[in-house]
């Protein structure tokens, strides 16, 4: 039976995989030679085999890909739930406070944010000679310069005119 919250869930790993990878998790090659029939059993067989790679190359928390993997499952009765994902430690790692409902208004109230400038004491990682980073925080961007150096003309460069 079709449950469109678990879709919703297994899409939502499919949105957490691309954001980390850069790519989709399921993909078959583009030969135009084999029939999309065929194609299309192709993916669906990667999807019933979890056949996605997890590169370990980029950097992603022990949490964060559990909370892929289990959104990521092809039994709607193995995947992770709603409140699940709510509760789990990947999803509730530097969340802003919860609405708090007050059953007498109608308007919910928020409770009070915490403050978002100080930096989170885990990131970025430690640089890889063990040293940590000790360059302040950025706190304000830079001012754009248009056109950027790379688009600029090399002094002493002359334009040929037309």
């Amino acid at each position: 039976m079709y449950d469109a919250k678990q879709a919703d869930m297994w899409s939502a790993g499919v949105v957490l995989y691309v954001m980390l990878y850069g790519g989709v998790p399921f993909e078959v090659g583009n030969d135009r030679n084999i029939p999309e029939v065929k194609q299309l059993d192709q993916l669906l067989q990667q999807m019933d085999a979890e056949d996605y790679e997890l590169n370990p190359s980029v950097f992603a928390s022990l949490e964060c890909l559990d909370l892929v993997k289990r959104l990521l499952k092809p039994v709607t009765a193995d995947r992770i739930k709603r409140d699940e994902v709510l509760l789990h430690p990947w999803f509730q790692k530097k969340l802003p406070p919860p609405i708090v409902r007050d059953e007498t208004g109608p308007a919910p109230a928020r409770a009070p944010a915490p403050d978002r400038r100080a930096p989170a004491p885990d990131w970025p990682p430690e640089i890889s000679d063990g040293a940590p980073d000790h360059r302040p925080p950025i706190t304000r961007w830079p001012p754009i310069r248009w056109p950027p150096i790379c688009m600029q003309e090399p002094p002493g460069h002359a334009t040929p005119s037309p």
